[in-house]
């Protein structure tokens, strides 16, 4: 269990740097009784994507699963995740986004601060978990 985060660096000049962020993601294991916790940052993400689930999010599920690897924990029950397709949200308003993501009950996530979608991804009508993070741009 844990949450992601996307914050933008600011310059030595005190204002907002562009196309600088630091990705982040914080979790623990085991959420019953936590014995495990990670806070794992990456600062400038140079792949292109900086958005902390898609930059952060999978290396430390890769370290979660070392430790339950290495310590032998045993599996939790599977827990069987709803699917849902990926709407159309481009040319529409951002506050119709929200709307429509809200009553879907999925994590997003809004870079820009336009009113208009202008690109997504997942790209419409690809099937994803319900816990998957939808990424909207805005202009």
């Amino acid at each position: 269990m844990g949450k992601t985060g996307t914050a933008q660096k600011y310059g030595e000049d005190g204002k907002i740097s562009t196309g600088k962020y630091v990705s982040s993601f914080f979790g623990f294991l085991n959420n019953q009784n936590p014995e495990y916790a990670l806070l794992l940052c990456v600062d400038e993400p140079s792949t292109g994507a900086y958005y902390g689930s898609v930059v952060a999010k999978p290396p430390a599920k890769e370290i979660f699963e070392g430790i339950i690897e290495y310590k032998n924990i045993p599996p939790k029950k599977e827990v069987i995740v709803e699917e849902l397709e990926v709407p159309n949200l481009v040319g529409k308003s951002l506050s119709q986004a929200l709307v429509i993501l809200e009553k879907l009950g999925v994590y997003y996530e809004v870079s820009g601060e336009g009113e208009k979608v202008v690109t997504q991804f997942p790209s419409p009508d690809t099937t994803i978990k319900k816990t998957a993070t939808i990424l909207i741009s805005t202009e």
